[in-house]
Protein backbone atom coordinates (compact mmCIF):
# COMPACT_ATOMS: atom_id res chain seq x y z
CA UNK A 1 0.00 0.00 0.00
CA UNK A 2 1.39 3.34 -1.00
CA UNK A 3 1.69 5.85 1.84
CA UNK A 4 1.44 8.77 -0.56
CA UNK A 5 -1.99 10.36 -0.68
CA UNK A 6 -2.57 12.81 -3.52
CA UNK A 7 -3.47 16.37 -2.61
CA UNK A 8 -7.18 16.91 -2.72
CA UNK A 9 -8.73 20.34 -2.90
CA UNK A 10 -11.57 21.31 -0.61
CA UNK A 11 -15.10 21.07 -2.05
CA UNK A 12 -15.40 24.88 -1.89
CA UNK A 13 -12.18 25.36 -3.86
CA UNK A 14 -13.39 22.81 -6.41
CA UNK A 15 -16.68 24.69 -6.75
CA UNK A 16 -14.90 28.00 -7.14
CA UNK A 17 -12.54 26.54 -9.74
CA UNK A 18 -15.48 25.16 -11.69
CA UNK A 19 -17.36 28.45 -11.56
CA UNK A 20 -14.31 30.39 -12.76
CA UNK A 21 -13.83 28.21 -15.85
CA UNK A 22 -16.42 28.96 -18.56
CA UNK A 23 -18.26 25.98 -19.94
CA UNK A 24 -17.32 23.68 -17.09
CA UNK A 25 -20.37 24.14 -14.89
CA UNK A 26 -22.35 21.61 -16.92
CA UNK A 27 -23.49 18.88 -14.55
CA UNK A 28 -22.11 20.70 -11.50
CA UNK A 29 -24.65 21.19 -8.75
CA UNK A 30 -24.59 23.19 -5.54
CA UNK A 31 -27.50 22.52 -3.22
CA UNK A 32 -29.72 25.63 -3.29
CA UNK A 33 -29.91 27.88 -0.26
CA UNK A 34 -33.26 28.61 1.34
CA UNK A 35 -34.54 32.17 1.48
CA UNK A 36 -33.58 32.43 5.15
CA UNK A 37 -30.11 31.05 4.43
CA UNK A 38 -29.66 33.67 1.71
CA UNK A 39 -30.66 36.39 4.18
CA UNK A 40 -28.13 35.10 6.68
CA UNK A 41 -25.42 34.82 4.04
CA UNK A 42 -26.02 38.46 3.08
CA UNK A 43 -25.77 39.38 6.77
CA UNK A 44 -22.44 37.55 6.99
CA UNK A 45 -21.26 39.49 3.97
CA UNK A 46 -22.25 42.72 5.71
CA UNK A 47 -20.22 41.77 8.80
CA UNK A 48 -23.17 41.36 11.13
CA UNK A 49 -22.68 39.25 14.27
CA UNK A 50 -24.81 36.21 15.12
CA UNK A 51 -26.49 38.18 17.91
CA UNK A 52 -27.37 41.04 15.55
CA UNK A 53 -28.64 38.63 12.88
CA UNK A 54 -30.85 36.95 15.48
CA UNK A 55 -32.28 40.30 16.58
CA UNK A 56 -32.94 41.49 13.03
CA UNK A 57 -34.60 38.25 11.95
CA UNK A 58 -36.46 37.67 15.23
CA UNK A 59 -34.90 34.25 15.86
CA UNK A 60 -32.59 32.86 18.55
CA UNK A 61 -28.81 32.83 18.22
CA UNK A 62 -29.01 29.02 18.16
CA UNK A 63 -31.28 29.24 15.12
CA UNK A 64 -28.74 31.50 13.43
CA UNK A 65 -25.99 28.99 14.21
CA UNK A 66 -28.14 26.16 12.83
CA UNK A 67 -28.68 28.03 9.55
CA UNK A 68 -24.99 28.96 9.31
CA UNK A 69 -24.04 25.31 9.79
CA UNK A 70 -26.36 24.40 6.89
CA UNK A 71 -24.91 27.17 4.73
CA UNK A 72 -21.36 26.00 5.43
CA UNK A 73 -22.33 22.43 4.58
CA UNK A 74 -24.02 23.39 1.31
CA UNK A 75 -21.06 25.53 0.26
CA UNK A 76 -18.51 22.99 1.46
CA UNK A 77 -16.76 25.47 3.78
CA UNK A 78 -15.87 25.64 7.44
CA UNK A 79 -16.20 29.28 8.51
CA UNK A 80 -17.70 32.70 7.79
CA UNK A 81 -14.89 34.01 5.63
CA UNK A 82 -14.82 30.88 3.47
CA UNK A 83 -18.62 31.08 3.12
CA UNK A 84 -18.40 34.70 1.95
CA UNK A 85 -15.64 33.90 -0.54
CA UNK A 86 -17.49 30.86 -1.91
CA UNK A 87 -20.75 32.84 -2.16
CA UNK A 88 -18.97 35.60 -4.10
CA UNK A 89 -17.39 33.08 -6.45
CA UNK A 90 -20.76 31.40 -6.99
CA UNK A 91 -22.41 34.82 -7.42
CA UNK A 92 -24.82 34.21 -4.55
CA UNK A 93 -24.08 37.67 -3.10
CA UNK A 94 -22.94 40.99 -4.57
Amino acid sequence: MDSFLPFRESPARQRIDVMERPGLHDGFHVEPLSGREKEMLQSLFNGISNREIAGRLFVSENTVKFHLKNIYSKLGVGNRLQAINAARALRLID
